[in-house]
């Protein structure tokens, strides 16, 4: 059936109908599965209705889902906001050949790009914690680094620090996206499991799942070397587990990562706690790579001390 999961019928949408666009299904069907699979390679992330219909086993969210409408609708930008119709405009507008020729860039930076330059620099400063350049632009604060983010270039660089392997790839994303996310919302200080950050839709899970596996594989038995790894990477030592330590993805978005080392009786554990305002100071649907990018940031330091 050519209707997607948040209802949209693909069968009379010009981009189907045209080649230029494949159905999404519904949630319960392999289009839906390799929908969320062409949309990761093209742009490292996937429709956040989807793929929460793919995960909770719902062919369509208004017929399906106890839930609708939901914060993925009041809050975002599809189907019929701003973000839709840009996409509409910009598929119609692309080539058959990508235009871009940096691997790390998801397609939708540009629109991402677009939307930063569109606002007025104080308010970014204000919103996202950051400072200016003189020469127009963002100084952004990531763990114990520097992020200088050009605006007449659209260039985002560590501005001084060892390499760092697909963290030094990846992060001048995530840093785009937390400045378009940015607003007046901050912090509160209270750390929570991810399952409270969005309640009743179990969201970190499956694909999103926050995965803590390497950590505890790295470690093991080691609260030593997690505890000064945290430390490397300027974050604040807290009381829990064998080891802890908060570490500030951004300057508005901090993540604390508990660390229980394993012994004879148990196995190494690792959890990961956010700030109970996160939904609205990063992008929900994109926080969880940012995260799983963390951990293995961690472990590239632990390697290098």
């Amino acid at each position: 059936m050519a209707t997607g999961a948040c209802g949209i019928d693909c069968s009379v949408c010009g981009l189907h109908v045209n080649g230029l666009c494949t159905t999404c299904g519904g949630g319960t069907t392999q289009a839906a599965r390799d929908k969320m699979d062409a949309q990761h390679k093209l742009f490292g992330m996937g429709c956040s209705i989807l793929e929460c219909a793919v995960g909770r086993k719902l062919d369509f969210c208004s017929r399906d889902c106890l839930d609708f409408p939901c914060s993925l609708y009041t809050r975002g930008p599809y189907p019929y906001g701003d973000g839709f119709l840009q996409m509409q405009e910009r598929r119609r507008k692309q080539s058959d050949q990508d235009k871009s020729t940096d691997p790390k860039w998801p397609r939708e930076a540009d629109e991402f790009w677009a939307m930063l330059l569109e606002r007025n620099p104080a308010e970014v400063c204000r919103d996202a914690e950051v400072s200016p350049l003189d020469r127009g632009g963002y100084n952004v604060k990531c763990l114990n680094e520097n992020w200088i983010v050009e605006l007449d270039t659209r260039a985002i660089k560590k501005a001084y620090g060892h390499p760092a392997g697909d963290w030094d790839r990846l992060m001048p994303f995530f840093i785009l996206a937390y400045l378009v996310k940015a607003d007046q919302s901050r912090p509160s200080g209270r750390m929570v499991s991810p399952r409270e950050i969005l309640p009743g839709l179990n969201y970190f899970q499956g694909m999103h799942r926050l995965d803590t596996k390497p950590i505890e594989d790295f470690f093991g038995q080691d609260a030593d070397l997690f505890a000064r790894t945290g430390q490397t990477l300027a974050g604040d030592a807290t009381s829990q587990g064998d080891a802890s330590v908060r570490l500030w993805l951004f300057p508005k978005v901090p993540v604390e990562i508990i660390f229980w080392a394993a012994d004879e009786d148990f196995p190494a554990r690792a959890t990961v706690l956010l700030d109970d305002q996160a939904r609205f100071l990063y992008p929900v649907n994109v926080i969880y790579k940012a995260i799983n990018l963390l951990t293995k940031r961690l472990i590239f330091t632990a390697k290098n001390l």
